[in-house]
């Protein structure tokens, strides 16, 4: 079996997996951090967060938010440090799925993240690959607070099945807006 197929098939495990669990724990839309009075998390929690973020209708200011700078081979670049958003979920081995931090579950694309090598793997889920993947790029960009330029210097994978797509299912097909991305 070839290893880039052994790969993308141990990453949708592995997406699968983390939408299960969002979905058994019942997840909401947004994002909580601390300091914030009144607010309920995800996993029924009442705390007082910083800062609510609904994703569905706008974005705090990136000063506000937990970051990190994450190396590249273009010089560092500052991001959300998704390990604080108490809507993750660790799926093992510094592997988190980011589902809870979606309001819309069926968004028809998956996000889990990699601590080890600071890396994003989107599994697009079902058709319209191509509007499911401008979804999930321009989802990336807000999550992280970041800009199209940096976030093109990120190690981002975007890849599908071969059940939803036989044609691009063996390729990662990069952010939508980066140079270089798969033209879908």
């Amino acid at each position: 079996m070839n290893t880039k197929l052994i790969l993308i098939s141990f990453f949708v495990i592995l997406l699968v997996i983390a939408i299960i669990i969002t979905i058994l724990m019942g997840s909401k839309g947004g994002v909580l951090l601390p300091g914030q009075p009144d607010q309920t998390n995800n996993f029924g929690n009442t705390k007082t967060p910083e800062i609510y973020t609904d994703f569905n209708t706008g974005v705090v200011p990136i000063e506000s938010i937990n970051t990190v700078s994450v190396p590249t081979s273009e010089g560092s670049v500052k991001v959300t440090d998704v390990t604080k958003l108490p809507e993750i979920t660790s799926v093992g081995d510094g592997a988190y799925s980011l589902e809870g931090t979606r309001s819309d579950k069926n968004a028809g694309f998956s996000l889990v993240y990699y601590e080890a090598d600071n890396s994003y793997a989107i599994a697009i889920l079902n058709e319209p690959i191509a509007q499911n993947r401008i979804a999930a790029s321009k989802y990336l960009l807000e999550l992280l607070q970041l800009s199209e330029t940096d976030a093109c210097k990120l190690n981002v994978y975007i890849g599908t099945v071969y059940s939803v797509n036989e044609k691009f299912s063996d390729q990662n097909l990069g952010l939508s807006f980066c140079p270089g991305s798969v033209q879908l």
